[in-house]
């Protein structure tokens, strides 16, 4: 049984609400994390504290109960297989599913591994791997930048350039809390990307991490003023008047080469339906060029 979680806040994080705080520690949605509060998951100093508002001090205790791993349940609906072979299986990953080898299905083999991770809130294609020696094979391709990863977001406001390219050094912010964000000590990130559609207020892109940093397009287009919709850990907040439940980051196409097979691979995963509902259509079939 998962143990329950215990926090001293610090004197960085004092003044967060018990929202935020919840949100980041248990890397939550936003809906996810009000749940957490709501049903008496949290305790404050030994007390029971539903009010999400409640803002914290520095040494308070902050408690949360291990039940509050049964809210992911809901989330975490069966998982679609896109390809599978004796070395490899490639899965659609719904958003709000944590990445941990422990969530896989039990009807993967045993040794089953996930070789890369995606957000919690970002859906899309990933890789497994049938054995940790062929989990090695694979990290090596996307340690060497031969695996190409194209993503979809929605960003909020307006994007002016129709092409761009993103280039910074990214590091952790603070070693309490996973935040990220541009500085001289960190490790290079580049980005491109493409715009697809503008709408008033909202604009969907199609980005290619070319490195792969920790929230790299997250921070990248935060830091650029343009947020991606849904992204309630980095974003105080947004011009786009609507409230979105979930990070409208997809995971829509992966390519890379064959270790055993000896041959390119390319998989493509369709937009969710609320990346439609949002932009007012996207159209059925998707350019993956960037230039």
């Amino acid at each position: 049984m998962t143990e329950t979680l215990l926090f001293t806040i610090s004197s960085f994080e004092e003044g967060s609400s018990l929202l935020a705080f919840v949100k980041i520690q248990c890397a939550l949605t936003n809906r996810l994390a009000r749940r957490l509060v709501e049903k008496g998951f949290c305790k404050i100093n030994g007390v029971i504290e539903l009010f999400t508002s409640r803002k914290l001090q520095e040494k308070d205790c902050v408690e949360i109960s291990p039940l509050w791993k049964g809210l992911l349940q809901e989330t975490q609906g069966a998982l679609q297989i896109l390809y599978e072979d004796d070395f490899l299986i490639l899965i659609e990953k719904p958003s709000g599913l944590v990445c941990e080898d422990k969530n896989l299905p039990a009807s993967f083999p045993a040794q089953s591994t996930f070789v890369h991770r995606l957000d919690l809130g970002t859906s899309g294609i990933m890789m497994v791997a049938k054995s940790k020696e062929i989990k090695e094979k694979m990290v090596a391709q996307f340690l060497s930048k031969n695996v190409k990863k194209f993503y979809f977001a929605i960003l909020d406001g307006i994007v002016a350039e129709n092409n761009g390219r993103i280039e910074s050094y990214l590091s952790r912010r603070s070693q309490k809390m996973t935040l990220f964000g541009s500085m001289q000590t960190g490790k290079h990130a580049l980005t491109l990307f493409r715009v697809v559609k503008r709408i008033k207020k909202a604009t969907l892109v199609l980005c290619q991490p070319v490195t792969g940093r920790t929230h790299q397009l997250r921070v990248h287009f935060f830091e650029r003023g343009h947020p991606i919709l849904g992204d309630y850990v980095y974003a105080k907040k947004f011009s786009y008047p609507s409230h979105v439940e979930r990070l409208l980051l997809h995971s829509a196409r992966l390519e890379f080469f064959h270790p055993f097979l000896k041959k390119k691979m390319v998989f493509d995963s369709p937009l969710p339906e609320l990346f439609s509902q949002v932009m007012g259509g996207v159209g059925e079939k998707q350019c993956f060029s960037l230039s």
